[in-house]
């Protein structure tokens, strides 16, 4: 699904912004891999939690509090 307003649409997105906002809240772009996210509630919640709604996390940057057995999951073995 496009995250983004259609071209005509660029410098008038109200129309846009408004439809994703009552029918497509939180949404997953396939083709640009990003998330879409219209609520301002939503929005709010992800960015006073960055421990679980990053894309930062690496082999050096695991998420606070992941149990050891799980390191390995995340871990990218550099050759």
């Amino acid at each position: 699904m496009e995250i983004y307003p259609p071209i005509e649409q660029r410098f008038s997105p109200f129309e846009f912004y408004s439809s994703m906002r009552k029918d497509n809240p939180i949404v997953f772009d396939e083709e640009n891999e990003r998330w879409g996210v219209y609520r301002y509630n939503d929005i709010e919640k992800i960015l006073k939690d960055p421990s679980k709604f990053s894309s930062k996390f690496g082999p050096l940057d695991l998420p606070l509090g992941t149990p050891v057995e799980y390191e390995e999951i995340f871990t990218v073995q550099v050759l």
